[in-house]
């Protein structure tokens, strides 16, 4: 499938790169789609990469993923032993991961830690939130499958005014690795990504509309992690993706 989004490139060598992945870009399809992908990329950049013995041939090189409207950082083994070696980083928790998002309100306090464990919603097609007190009557209401625990560090940027409503320019560092982590995360604690189309509450998805954002305002900015075959750290940074500084200079 031909890929006219262009991919740019922020490290590379012979065993890993990793790119800045664009918004509205999957990182590889789920069964029976066929929409343009982080897949397609890897496959036409690095030929041949699907022939390689991967633990799961549908998704060679694909060490972690940024949904698809989320842009930022993402790490791309060249072979297969990088890719364990790599994704054993992510296990072990020793990645160190920073996003940028912009929240509706003002945050309180202006640095913290949210620790709330996370499921998939028991009727809804995203992630929820499980209440400490929770019993298992409620916990069967709101979730299926496994309840995992997780836990984001945050701290505040920048303030804004727009339109006088209060916004947010936070900087998040998940400790774990939870699906729409960061994005149900803010939301529990009360501010919700701007621009987010799943977790929102009505005023934020009003602003959203306001400032013409209809996608997060979620960047994954920075990435340390080290390199699995000569042992170097590898600190990496992006700069905010064009339409999100947009919106930054808009509310300025």
């Amino acid at each position: 499938m031909e890929l006219l989004i262009e991919i740019k490139n922020i490290f590379e060598d012979e065993y890993l790169l990793v790119v800045d992945k664009p918004a509205g870009l999957l990182v590889h399809n789920p069964p029976g789609r066929q929409d343009p992908s982080i897949i397609d990329f890897i496959m036409r950049h690095i030929p041949g990469i699907e022939k390689l013995n991967w633990p799961d041939p549908t998704r060679p090189g694909i060490v972690h993923r940024l949904d698809k409207e989320t842009s930022g950082l993402m790490i791309i083994a060249k072979n297969p032993e990088i890719l364990i070696k790599l994704q054993d980083q992510f296990k072990a928790r020793t990645v160190q991961k920073e996003y940028t998002a912009l929240t509706y309100s003002t945050i309180k306090p202006e640095q913290g830690t949210i620790v709330a464990e996370i499921a998939r919603h028991a009727s809804k097609s995203k992630q929820t939130v499980i209440p400490e007190d929770a019993d298992e009557d409620l916990i069967d209401k709101l979730a299926t499958g496994t309840i995992r625990a997780a836990q984001t560090d945050y701290e505040t940027l920048k303030n804004y005014t727009y339109k006088k409503q209060p916004l947010t320019l936070v900087l998040t560092k998940p400790k774990t690795g939870r699906m729409h982590q960061i994005r149900i995360h803010l939301k529990h604690l009360g501010f919700p990504i701007i621009g987010d189309p799943l977790y929102f509450f009505k005023p934020s998805r009003r602003l959203s509309k306001e400032l013409g954002l209809f996608r997060q305002f979620l960047h994954a900015t920075k990435i340390t992690f080290t390199h699995p075959e000569t042992g170097e750290t590898i600190q990496l940074k992006s700069d905010l993706s064009n339409d999100l500084q947009k919106i930054l200079d808009k509310i300025t």
